[in-house]
């Protein structure tokens, strides 16, 4: 019976033994290598890849930022770009403004969308760029790729476009408009799904739409003339670099045309190669489809409409008017019919109306 009794005490205490060793070897073995051997950190062990990207953007920026762990990153040495300087320069006078009143506000928040903007160049285009991409390619019933959009902004960033004449950061909106004005310009010298799209939009062949893309811009250079376009049946068109895009955008003065403004003057260009394509025949004084097509209209335009459609292409197509924009005399009687019968298609419309 004592046999029995000290084998089970002597079980008992070398189970603890084993069990307070393999608790405490690890930790007295870690002490003892670290005492000898000093600590050994793993591979990327102390990486905080927060930190990194946050030390990036604030790279890209070279402002003096704090980061989210509390570290204040020192500024860049290299210079910034006036466009970076502006804006930093606005962003850090409101942002230690303790209140700020709601057009300060907006401002605030205008420059934290734009801070954005530019950060989001090292990755690709951000949700900010993506959605005026978005719109734009809505407009003008075409896809467009991050990178035209990313590198628009770029090289408006770079030709400092987003600035005044007093060298400050323009209102956002207005940046908006220049980048969706810039995009849409290069997209029509470049793509021809975008010309046929728009030629299709303005109710004209694409070849007129080249003709007075071409036009539009050789006026600012004193380039090609209607009378040689006019024979062109594939016309050349400009190079889409960003000095041509903004010597065309900046005609006018210092501000950037809207994207409107842009496609109203290269269809009022085209408008002219356009009347010089002789129009389908009305079939007679009660052809009421035949005359909504001639005034480039729908089937359910309104009197209105009609009005308005009929002054606008009597300014435009004007046998006159077209004669000071240097048409060939043999276009001149093609220019002549297609008048009267814009004229006949509108009586045909306001007798109906009536």
């Amino acid at each position: 019976m004592l046999k029995m009794d000290l084998i089970i005490k002597a079980f008992s205490i070398c189970a603890l033994i084993y069990i307070i060793g393999k608790v405490l070897a690890p930790i007295l073995g870690g002490t003892l290598q670290n005492l000898l051997f000093g600590t050994k950190k793993k591979k990327n062990s102390d990486i905080n890849f927060d930190h990194m990207i946050e030390q990036k953007k604030v790279m890209l920026r070279g402002d003096g930022s704090i980061s989210s762990d509390g570290k204040a990153f020192a500024p860049q040495s290299a210079r910034k770009g006036r466009t970076e300087e502006a804006l930093h320069k606005e962003y850090n006078t409101l942002s230690q403004k303790k209140k700020r009143n709601p057009t300060e506000e907006k401002r605030y928040q205008d420059l934290k969308t734009f801070m954005a903007m530019v950060d989001s160049l090292q990755w690709g285009a951000g949700p900010e760029l993506k959605a005026i991409g978005s719109k734009l390619g809505q407009l003008l019933g075409h896809r467009i790729d991050e990178t035209v959009i990313n590198q628009s902004f770029t090289q408006l960033k770079q030709r400092e476009a987003f600035l005044n004449a007093k060298g400050e950061l323009k209102s956002f909106i207005e940046i908006q408009n220049a980048l969706e004005s810039y995009t849409f310009l290069k997209l029509l010298l470049e793509r021809p799904e975008v010309q046929s799209a728009q030629a299709k939009k303005w109710n004209m062949d694409v070849v007129n739409l080249k003709r007075g893309l071409s036009l539009a811009f050789s006026k600012k250079k004193g380039g090609t003339s209607v009378k040689e376009l006019i024979k062109q049946s594939n016309p050349p068109l400009p190079q889409a670099s960003s000095q041509n895009l903004m010597s065309f955008l900046l005609q006018g003065g210092a501000k950037i045309q809207s994207r409107l403004e842009v496609a109203n003057l290269i269809k009022e260009e085209a408008e002219v190669f356009h009347t010089l394509s002789p129009m389908a025949p009305l079939k007679g004084k009660n052809d009421r489809e035949g005359a909504l097509k001639s005034l480039g209209l729908g089937p359910q335009a309104n009197l209105e409409q009609i009005k308005k459609q009929y002054k606008k292409l009597a300014r435009l197509k004007h046998p006159d008017r077209l004669k000071g924009k240097g048409i060939p005399a043999e276009f001149e009687s093609i220019a002549t019919e297609n008048f009267t019968q814009i004229k006949e298609a509108y009586d045909i419309l306001i007798k109906e109306s009536k």
